[in-house]
């Protein structure tokens, strides 16, 4: 996915915008049930 602010790069869609790579190390490092607060 692309966004208009930076077309060249990939990020997720919702409201963290974060890259594939970085999304999968705060999925292997929080354990299921994690409090997320975004901020």
């Amino acid at each position: 996915a692309t966004t208009a602010s930076a077309p060249a790069n990939r990020y997720s869609h919702g409201c963290v915008g974060i890259a594939p790579h970085d999304a999968g190390l705060l999925f292997g490092w929080a354990p299921e049930g994690t409090l997320v607060t975004v901020r």
